[in-house]
């Protein structure tokens, strides 16, 4: 939209593919990656010592300004050295690491180092934090300069709404109903949403919680038993599957006991849907407390469930405008706008 001739190498299996492939690229690479750990050790062998070889050769004559990494895969390296090593712009989306993933985010990064050894990957020229508060901390880390770390939040995520011909999920509309929307993990806080929708039923709020994501449940399983009015959608949800579950019927419920920032807040803004968040990490970036949504002291359940009594009672209309009109600002096309200024000043 903004004018720059792009190239695009996309895994096979995104969710999106088609998405993908209405995009007017100069050419679309797919590319076959994997599906679990088994498969990556297949595939990885079969993308380093025959793709890559055709890839180079492909793109021997096509020198690009920047290659642009939205999400770091272990084989994205490849893809700058078959493009002659451009400038580098990665978005890093954890600058800190959540704190129940460290062993796994560890072992991933020793598979990698093992699979790339001999292969040279390029550190980055720029990169992309999406909160400010991890600014210093990314400095920290000197892997660039500081005028070379730039913040650019989520965008809109509005194309979910788009998808036509999926019945929305049923919600009680006698009650209250309050969502818990993405992947399941610990530092996401479900035993504190127990603890506080547990008093929520405790107290007579004629209410009822979806608990929406894939992941391993097993942690919470035997808690939310025991809790009345709680349905688990224990899943991957696709993409044309997402705008179901935000109508205009639920309150997000995001009690994170620490966070980066959220992907899943712009959908719920887009979408029309009050928040209530941790006030924890970058979400504070992302939501002003009464005024685009609601913010609580994280792993506190008391205050968590006094929250959601207040806005299970109140009219959240100005709140949801005001959501609305700030996430409008925060188009796709603005901000890459941003990263093509990046490239500029390079």
């Amino acid at each position: 939209e903004n004018g720059c001739k792009v190239y695009l190498f996309i895994s096979k299996y995104v969710d999106n593919l088609d998405l993908w492939l209405t995009l007017k690229t100069e050419h679309t690479e797919i590319i076959k990656t994997f599906k679990g750990k088994f498969s990556f050790i297949i595939q990885s062998i079969i993308f380093r010592f025959i793709i890559y070889r055709r890839m180079k050769n492909k793109y021997k004559n096509i020198f690009v300004d920047a290659c642009y990494i939205p999400m770091g895969h272990a084989w994205d390296c490849y893809i700058v050295n078959s493009l002659h090593n451009p400038q580098k712009i990665i978005t890093m989306h954890d600058p800190v690491e959540h704190s129940s993933n460290n062993n796994n985010v560890s072992n991933i990064a020793r598979a990698i180092s093992i699979l790339n050894k001999g292969i040279f990957n390029k550190k980055p020229d720029d990169i992309i934090i999406l909160s400010k508060v991890f600014f210093d901390e990314v400095v920290a880390k000197k892997i660039v300069s500081e005028k070379h770390i730039h913040v650019i939040p989520h965008c809109i995520f509005n194309h979910y709404g788009n998808v036509n011909n999926v019945k929305p999920f049923e919600y009680d509309s006698t009650k209250t109903n309050f969502l818990f929307f993405g992947r399941i993990d610990k530092y996401k806080g479900l035993d504190v949403l127990a603890a506080a929708f547990s008093k929520c039923i405790e107290n007579g709020l004629n209410a009822t919680l979806t608990i929406v994501g894939s992941g391993d449940f097993s942690l919470y399983k035997r808690t939310f038993s025991k809790i009345e009015n709680v349905t688990i959608v224990n899943k991957w949800i696709k993409d044309e599957e997402v705008a179901s579950f935000f109508t205009k019927k639920v309150i997000l419920v995001l009690p994170y006991i620490d966070a980066s920032q959220s992907g899943v807040i712009p959908i719920a803004m887009a979408q029309g849907v009050p928040i209530i968040a941790s006030d924890t990490g970058g979400l504070c970036e992302q939501i002003e407390n009464n005024v685009t949504g609601f913010l609580v002291p994280p792993s506190n359940a008391n205050a968590l469930f006094e929250k959601m009594v207040f806005v299970s009672k109140i009219d959240c209309k100005d709140v949801i405008a005001n959501a609305k009109k700030y996430i409008n600002n925060f188009t796709g096309k603005q901000l890459s706008k941003r990263i093509i200024d990046i490239i500029s000043a390079n």
